[in-house]
């Protein structure tokens, strides 16, 4: 074995095959370092195979002996086959993209089949079927070399071999038939450099052809690799960061153009060709001709930047424009070797604003207009109806003498439906005063005990008339308060109603005044069917009741709760209930004690 690392002095082929090994090494190197592109692994596993492949060939040239020859032979086996296995699977992921059903057989190609050949190239000596006796050492173009004479088993092993390279070249062809026009040249010059190691092989096995009396399918091959390296490291279709680049430029729907520090354009993507069209001037020219970009360019050049430019506007489309700088590799004074103007595309943008500007007009409009609706029918209702209710009013009180016990049914009945009348324009015309911001609510000292109990007298009739027993369990000290006796009275008023029309005939409605933490808190207890959860926007709406079928059992106007939450807010205070299904429902009232009336209640506690 020692004697077959003997080297005889280096000549021409021997130089040759290592200016080629470190070609390759070179390339190897650089495709490891900096380049990222599909299929990346198994063409570098393909040049490292190449990289054993030259270096078996160069020591087979420099040995001497057929039986040293013949061992660098077989020791160049795993180079042989692994660089087409690796070459055609780098071609099918670059081209035609990484298949998942080839999982199983890409580590069986890549390390399975090279493993078996080389076993059989170098059993030789014990079955003779690979290379057989008639291998001999012979003087060819002034050099010794061997003439293989190839057995069954070589056969089977090139058989393999070609099986990847003629699937390499359908894998090319595959691929130019389905690109577009813009990879086609690219990859036909992948397909020409694929079938150099083939015509090379060919040649070699059917009509002899060598290269310094040797088989000239390595050095095709390690051209082959060189040349598809260079073209890694220099052509634009095969870098993805590159390709992703190109892109984002030339299938951009915006506008783009780069002009170099001194305000030439140096190169305009298709977009803003579609959009300046012939304003556009050729590269390395001024931007002259386009008005729109002239000013920005000169206040980029002058150090500035674009900051909430105007957006320009052409054919019909808005754009805002953009700029971001090209930096020298190394920072000066005038560090700028350019820039990329972009024009981001915001006429649709524009179209939705406006088209929002126009439905908040028109729901301005529609406001004003209900609003003053509102207003106009509430008081041309409001004097009619204070007419017929005092007409009735005295017509109740036998003003006007006794009236029959049936007349007087009827007349009671509509003096009730007035006051629900009343009621109903109060609350329209109180709405229209929130939304408009004129609502006046006034401070002053009550006693909120004394509140709730008018409150309570008041309601009585209703709740007798609707057969609800209605209690109050009176505070047993004033409860001081700042806030309008007239609102706070609405606010109970509203609540104490809604009690008592939901708990139905028979049914108690509890008042209680509490305090709690520096705090009233008012609590009215009813026997109704109960809130279900997540109804409070409904409760607590304009126009909404939890039954808005036309069939409700409970009129009114869906106003009540929601004027009596805005009166809280205005005091500092709020409203909200507690609810079981079927058993009833627990609204409570807070407000926060006056300031002298909770310094007292403090006093008394200590």
């Amino acid at each position: 074995m020692n004697r077959c690392l003997d080297l005889l002095p280096p000549d021409l082929p021997v130089a040759i095959t290592a200016a080629m090994l470190v070609g390759v090494s070179l390339v190897t190197l650089r495709i490891w370092q900096i380049h990222r592109f599909p299929g990346r692994p198994a063409f570098l596993i393909s040049l490292c195979a190449m990289l054993w492949w030259l270096l078996a060939s160069m020591m087979e040239l420099s040995v001497q002996g057929q039986g040293c020859k013949m061992l660098w032979a077989q020791l160049a086996w795993p180079g042989i086959v692994l660089v087409p296995t690796a070459w055609t699977f780098f071609l099918l992921d670059y081209a035609l993209g990484r298949h998942p059903g080839w999982r199983l057989l890409r580590p069986l190609a890549l390390y399975a089949g090279p493993l078996a050949v080389t076993l059989m190239a170098l059993s030789n000596g014990w079955h003779g079927a690979f290379y057989r006796a008639g291998t001999q050492l012979v003087g060819r173009d002034g050099r010794a070399s061997v003439i293989y004479d190839h057995g069954p088993l070589f056969f089977v092993s090139a058989f393999y071999v070609y099986a990847f390279m003629l699937a390499s070249i359908g894998i090319v062809v595959l691929a130019i038939l389905r690109a577009p026009w813009s990879f086609r040249g690219f990859l036909t010059a992948l397909l020409v450099i694929t079938l150099v190691p083939v015509a090379g092989n060919l040649a070699y096995v059917l009509f002899g052809f060598t290269i310094f009396g040797f088989d000239p399918t390595p050095f095709s091959f390690a051209f082959v690799l060189v040349v598809f390296g260079w073209m890694l490291v220099n052509n634009r279709l095969m870098d993805i960061n590159l390709i992703a680049r190109d892109m984002l430029f030339y299938k951009s729907v915006d506008p783009v153009l780069i002009v170099d520090a001194e305000g030439r354009l140096e190169a305009v993507n298709p977009e803003a060709r579609r959009v300046f069209g012939a304003a556009i001037p050729p590269l390395g020219q001024p931007l002259a001709g386009l008005p729109e970009l002239e000013p920005l360019l000169a206040r980029l050049r002058g150090g500035g930047m674009l900051l909430d430019e105007a957006p320009i506007r052409r054919g019909g489309r808005s754009f805002d424009p953009r700029a971001g700088v090209l930096h020298r590799p190394v920072r000066n004074g005038r560090s700028a070797l350019g820039w990329v103007i972009s024009l981001i595309d915001i006429t649709a943008q524009e179209q939705e604003a406006a088209a929002l500007r126009l439905a908040a007009e028109n729901a301005r409009a529609a406001a004003l207009a209900k609003s003053q609706f509102l207003s106009v029918v509430s008081h041309e209702l409001r004097t009619p109806l204070t007419s017929i209710k005092g007409a009735l009013d005295l017509l109740n009180n036998a003003v006007t003498g006794e009236l029959p016990e049936a007349t007087r049914r009827i007349v009671q009945i509509a003096a009730s439906n007035s006051k629900r009348l009343t009621t109903l324009i109060e609350d329209l015309l109180d709405l229209q005063q929130i939304e408009q911001g004129t609502l006046a609510v006034t401070r002053q000292r009550i006693d909120m005990g004394h509140l709730v109990q008018d409150a309570v007298v008041e309601a009585a009739d209703l709740a007798r008339s609707l057969g609800v027993t209605l209690t109050l369990a009176e505070p047993a000290a004033p409860m001081m308060v700042e806030g309008d006796p007239r609102r706070l009275m609405q606010v109970m008023g509203n609540v104490l109603s809604n009690a008592c029309k939901f708990s139905g005939s028979g049914a108690r409605v509890e008042v209680s005044v509490l305090r709690e933490q520096g705090r009233v808190r008012v609590l009215v207890k009813d026997s109704g069917p109960g809130i279900p959860e997540g109804a409070q926007d409904t409760v607590f709406g304009q126009f909404s009741q939890l039954d808005s079928s036309g069939t409700r059992r409970v009129g009114g106007s869906g106003l009540g709760l929601h004027i009596a939450r805005w009166i809280l807010d205005q005091h500092g205070g709020r409203i909200g209930y507690d609810s079981v299904l079927g058993e009833g429902t627990t609204f409570f009232i807070e407000l926060p004690l006056a300031p002298q009336s909770a310094r007292a209640t403090q006093a008394v506690s200590a």
